[in-house]
């Protein structure tokens, strides 16, 4: 049947049928419109992957100037803490002169970096409490968390809702370590656990594009931190069922209200056949009470035979498009 059509009648055929089975959903702007916010965004991205990009390649640069930390009090504490909580990698420790809080960096070759004055103004049990902290966010993947966090970040640079979602992930990961670490200190140690984040309140803030866990987040941050540490409590079995059962009626109600928030598709926006070349076929037989429609296109006579043409004429969105071009 398409021998007699030309490759290039053929082609806007093609392009005409991708047209009408893609274009199905209702849209409210101008096309103009739409690319510039395309143009927007997709400037705002290459924008902040440079920024990034530099970011990262300068403080990886100086990573070169850091140095091995030589007091065996230090490293004997670090191989305490990692067996304290069950890490078994080798974790490299480092001084450096350019950071005020210690940081936590390196996916697959993990570092621990602190701080020149850290080793002369904190004593060994705040320096103690700074390995747990570090090695919870090793422990918890925080590293991982963080370049998925970036990433979202960039993608989703115009979106405050999103935006503020990743702000409030990196205080509950956070809150996370600080549980973790809290759970396995003494009650009367809480305070001084708190009086060491304290001391990092001053401190540079972290850059929300970089891939490191920072001790210090802001003085915001450490207010919830601080409150979270003085209402601490080891949690029991009660509240850890409860919490379960918070989390998964969460998920059910979320995957329960998808459909309803999922774009509908507009009866407004119709197909138009024409109406000299359009034959209403009756297939009531076929389709039982099964509400659908069915369209054959013939080519030669350039007609259209349809079954049900109020619903023939409506835009919805095929399920599975290939199936379309596979028959």
């Amino acid at each position: 049947e398409y021998g007699n059509y030309s490759k290039q009648t053929l082609s806007i055929i093609n392009q005409r049928l991708l047209q009408d089975f893609s274009i199905s959903t209702d849209k409210q702007l101008p096309d103009l419109l739409i690319t510039s916010f395309e143009v927007i965004w997709l400037s705002g991205i290459l924008l902040l992957v440079l920024i990034a990009i530099c970011y990262h390649k300068r403080f990886y640069q100086k990573q070169k100037y850091l140095k091995p930390v030589t007091d065996s009090a230090l490293i004997s504490l670090l191989a305490t803490c990692k067996q304290e909580l069950g890490i078994t990698s080798f974790i490299d420790l480092r001084l450096s002169s350019s950071i005020k809080s210690p940081i936590l960096i390196g996916l697959l070759k993990p570092k621990i970096i602190l701080p020149h004055s850290l080793t002369q103004s904190y004593s060994i049990q705040e320096v103690r409490y700074i390995f747990l902290h570090e090695l919870q966010h090793y422990k918890h993947k925080d590293i991982l968390i963080n370049y998925i966090i970036s990433a979202l970040t960039i993608i989703y640079w115009f979106h405050p809702l999103i935006l503020y979602a990743l702000k409030e992930m990196k205080l509950d990961r956070e809150l996370v370590c600080d549980s973790s670490v809290l759970n396995g200190l003494e009650e009367d140690q809480y305070a001084d656990y708190g009086y060491t984040l304290i001391h990092f309140a001053d401190q540079a803030h972290s850059y929300p594009l970089a891939p490191r866990t920072n001790l210090s987040q802001g003085k915001d941050l450490l207010k919830k931190r601080i409150i979270h540490i003085t209402h601490y409590q080891s949690p029991s079995k009660k509240l850890k069922v409860k919490s379960y059962f918070i989390f998964g009626l969460v998920v059910l109600i979320t995957l329960q209200t998808l459909p309803l928030i999922a774009r509908p598709i507009s009866n407004k926006v119709a197909f138009n056949f024409g109406s000299s070349n359009v034959k209403e076929e009756d297939l009531h037989a076929f389709f039982g009470d099964y509400i659908g429609t069915f369209v054959l296109y013939d080519l030669e006579e350039d007609t259209y035979s349809i079954y049900n043409k109020t619903h023939a004429l409506e835009r919805t969105s095929p399920n599975s498009t290939y199936k379309l071009y596979s028959a």
